[in-house]
């Protein structure tokens, strides 16, 4: 009997079975667990071998033939690879994904399958503040959290300061993480476009005025929001929704800097939920094709209202000129403007936190599930 799916999230357990690796795996042997899946070492680890289904649910990781990325990994290509170097039947693994698109770059003979991770139903079960978007007072256009510094987040931030966009809206970023400052972190930017030339960004950035920029934005950081310490609070947990509620009610639009914005795969994590739950119009910078995927699920991304073409542009800094411009056109607007703008779409905002509390949306979740437990009852 299968013990490890409870609610619709997959957790690690010992003594099942049949065995399910998530991100969890981390809690259980350690962080080298990921990577240990990642390169497909991990088999070599297990006893007694049974069917497998290994999994990376918050990992956005997929196609690496097809783009450069350190998180583009052939995990179902690893597996493959490392079953038949120890005998194992790869039929007996099957790799559970949180990138949407995975099965369109699989190429391996290990099965995969798109699982969403626990982002999906985080807050299901919690009482979350209701807010009423007819009472905010649209003082700031937008509301961004950007506590890791990774390079799309900084990019934006660097382009905020430019665009003279920083100061006057609601936006938070870290000085240090991981024991480097934002201007060291910047560094990333400055090697990948060296290493991978045009196709990197198409000759978006300037490299000088990108450094000249986070040089100066260093001097501004931390930029604190909901919580003062970027390294010790994961700023997921429901004292941060909590804490954040006025900063909804204080702004117009969020913008969701997701956990990735590269490659051609979609992975949507719990960030992208709150806006919903807070009903509040959004714009992503993350990877293409996410609003797709939101209005597969269906949520209203506001497309009649908002220019979302940017979903379908093949790279990642071209998405984000687009937003940004977007957002240079409402930061122009006044508040009254901004306000008569969520009056008119109060209705959609409502809908979107009612689907997500759905049980519409619970069987959505649940119907991913459904093939990896039926792969699972053809192995027993």
């Amino acid at each position: 009997m299968l013990h490890n799916i409870h609610n619709f999230d997959v957790e690690f357990v010992n003594d099942a079975g049949v065995r399910i690796y998530e991100p969890n795996i981390s809690l259980e042997i350690g962080n080298q667990g990921i990577d240990d899946l990642k390169d497909a070492s991990l088999l070599a680890q297990i006893k007694n071998f049974k069917p497998t289904v290994f999994s990376t649910v918050q990992e956005p990781i997929s196609a690496p033939d097809f783009y450069w990325y350190h998180e583009c990994v052939d995990v179902a290509g690893n597996l493959e690879h490392n079953a038949s170097r120890l005998g194992l039947d790869v039929h007996d693994i099957c790799y559970a994904s949180g990138d949407y698109f995975v099965n369109e770059f699989n190429t391996s003979k290990v099965k995969s399958f798109f699982v969403p991770g626990w982002n999906h139903l985080f807050w299901q079960d919690r009482e979350l503040t209701q807010l009423d978007p007819t009472q905010r007072d649209h003082a700031h256009t937008f509301l961004s959290f950007n506590r890791i510094h990774k390079p799309h987040r900084m990019y934006f931030l660097t382009q905020l300061l430019q665009r003279n966009m920083l100061n006057n809206n609601l936006v938070s970023c870290a000085d240090i993480i991981d024991g480097e400052t934002f201007v060291q972190h910047c560094n990333w930017i400055v090697n990948d476009k060296n290493r991978h030339g045009w196709d990197y960004d198409h000759g978006i950035i300037d490299i000088d005025q990108l450094l000249h920029s986070a040089q100066q934005l260093q001097t501004q950081l931390p930029m604190s929001l909901d919580v003062k310490d970027f390294m010790d609070n994961g700023c997921y947990e429901t004292d941060t929704l909590s804490t954040s509620v006025p900063f909804y009610q204080n702004s117009t639009f969020s913008v969701i800097t997701e956990s990735n914005a590269v490659g051609p795969g979609c992975y949507i994590s719990e960030a992208i939920f709150r806006p919903l739950i807070f009903q509040q119009p959004f714009f992503v910078i993350g990877q293409a094709r996410t609003l797709e995927v939101l209005r597969e699920w269906g949520f209203d991304t506001f497309d009649d209202v908002l220019d979302n073409s940017y979903d379908t542009l093949p790279n990642q800094y071209m998405r984000t000129q687009h937003v940004l411009q977007q957002l240079q056109y409402w930061n122009s607007q006044t508040p009254r403007q901004r306000m008569n703008f969520t009056l008119d779409i109060r209705d959609r905002l409502l809908y979107n936190r009612e689907h997500y509390y759905s049980q519409q949306f619970k069987n959505i979740t649940r119907s991913y599930f459904e093939p990896v437990l039926e792969w699972i009852s053809a192995h027993q």
